[in-house]
């Protein structure tokens, strides 16, 4: 039994994010614990090149979906459910 009940993963999804996958796996494989997965993703915020603003909601919508699937990846070499995996756009170094 392990004194761990739920982990919280905070991955940045570098290519070093699957030697973390692994880790968890490696450690927790044979225990009941519950894991959580999480991806800080900085929100882009409107750039202006002179006096035309640029909109880049499109660009964050695609990085969105870009860190979403990543982590689903990874999510699952975890058996770990999309209602755990968490994608919050925040400043990184805050959260």
């Amino acid at each position: 039994m392990s004194t761990y009940k739920h982990l919280l993963i905070g991955l940045d999804l570098s290519p070093e994010s699957q030697q973390v996958v692994d880790r968890v796996k490696q450690l927790f494989a044979d225990r009941e614990v519950k894991i959580s997965i999480c991806h800080i993703l900085e929100p882009l915020a409107f750039t202006y090149g002179g006096d035309i603003p640029v909109d880049l909601s499109d660009v964050q919508v695609r990085l969105e979906d870009q860190a979403r699937q990543r982590l689903a990846t990874l999510a699952e070499q975890l058996n770990v459910s999309e209602a755990d995996q968490h994608i919050v756009l925040r400043q990184p170094a805050n959260e």
